[in-house]
């Protein structure tokens, strides 16, 4: 199965950003300042691209089903999923009053999150449908080191900052980007 050409957008930006901010690999590491601040931007503008991609891809997921559910009462996994996790009313008995909600408070998340680590992942994620056991637990491991080492190059000073290795960094995205394409080809299956 391809991918979703949000993936295939979220690989072709990934690669833009590495271009213009990834400066020459230096065998000895030294880097300027400048360099150093580049590859900062790198690291927090491909955590932007990751987080949009989720927060995109799961809202897209979710109003589709709905949406077909609202057309013709398809039935659908990520319906029942998004109704799953969504808290109710005994005295919500109108199925439809609890799907809007359901998706509503599902999207109201999505446009509240802040973040790629493992609780942002999987609040986006197991909603729609996705089995905790179809992630690789090393992935989310990873995916969550890369979002906290975003959160310190954003919220603090760079002088205090340890220099970054843009082929450490490269690499880490590039293992992050290759669990995506499976988590997209999977998401894509998701009816």
């Amino acid at each position: 199965m391809a991918n979703s050409r949000r993936y295939l957008q979220l690989e072709r930006r990934i690669r833009a950003i590495d271009n213009v901010f990834i400066p020459p690999i230096r065998p000895t590491g030294n880097y300027t300042k400048k360099e150093q601040d580049q590859i900062r931007a790198y690291l927090l503008l491909v955590h932007a691209e990751i987080e949009a991609y989720f927060e995109e891809v799961t809202e897209a997921k979710a109003k589709t089903a709905f949406g077909k559910w609202r057309t013709d009462r398809t039935k659908s996994n990520v319906l029942i999923s998004l109704v799953s996790f969504h808290e109710h009313s005994i005295r919500e008995q109108d199925i439809e009053l609890r799907l809007n909600k359901a998706l509503s408070t599902f999207i109201y998340n999505l446009r509240h999150n802040n973040g790629i680590k493992e609780q942002n992942i999987l609040t986006m994620l197991l909603p729609v449908g996705f089995e905790f056991s179809e992630i690789d637990t090393t992935w989310l491991n990873t995916i969550t080191s890369f979002g906290t080492s975003r959160g310190e190059v954003a919220h603090t000073s760079a002088r205090v900052q340890q220099s970054l290795d843009p082929i450490t960094l490269r690499s880490t995205v590039q293992q992050i980007l290759s669990e995506i394409m499976i988590i997209d080809e999977k998401l894509k299956g998701l009816r």
